[in-house]
C-alpha cells in the first residue's frame, strides 16, 4: 500500500477527466486540531500520487482564522462539496466526520476507511 513516505514526488498521470475525486473526512477540531489538519494533507498527498483529486475540507480551517462561519455553515458547505465526490476516505471518527459519513451513505458513495482500502478501490474501477 502507498505511504506518505513513497508518495512524496511521485505523480500519476491521468486524464483530469477521469480522475476521481475523494473527499476526506476525519477530526478537525479540538486540542490536536492542527495534527488533524496534517494527517488530512497528509493523506491527500498519497491521494493525488493515486491520481486522485483529493477534496481537504480541514483547509477551510485556514478560511475560518480569517473569516469566521458558524460550524453549521461549514458543514452545509462541505455537504455541498461532498455531492460531487466520487468516494470518501475516512481518517477517524469525529461529529463532524460522522455526518459526513452518513452523508456520504446516503448519496451511496463509497466510503474508504483506509489508504489501503482506496488503493484496492481505485484497482477496482480500472
Amino acid at each position: 500500500p502507498m505511504d506518505v513516505a513513497s508518495a512524496r514526488g511521485r505523480i500519476v498521470s491521468r486524464s483530469t477527466a477521469l480522475m476521481p475525486v475523494v473527499y476526506i473526512a476525519g477530526p478537525l477540531s479540538g486540542p490536536n486540531a492542527w495534527e488533524n489538519v496534517r494527517a488530512a494533507a497528509l493523506a491527500a498527498q498519497v491521494l493525488v500520487s493515486m491520481g486522485c483529486a483529493p477534496i481537504v475540507p480541514h483547509l477551510s480551517a485556514f478560511v475560518d482564522m480569517i473569516a469566521p462561519l458558524p460550524r453549521e455553515t461549514w458543514m452545509s458547505v462541505d455537504f455541498a462539496i461532498l455531492a460531487r465526490c466520487d468516494a470518501v476516505l475516512w481518517l477517524g471518527s469525529s461529529p463532524g466526520a460522522d455526518a459526513e459519513c452518513d452523508e456520504a451513505m446516503r448519496l451511496g458513495l463509497p466510503i474508504l476507511p483506509s489508504l489501503a482500502a482506496a488503493e484496492d478501490w481505485l484497482r477496482s474501477r480500472s
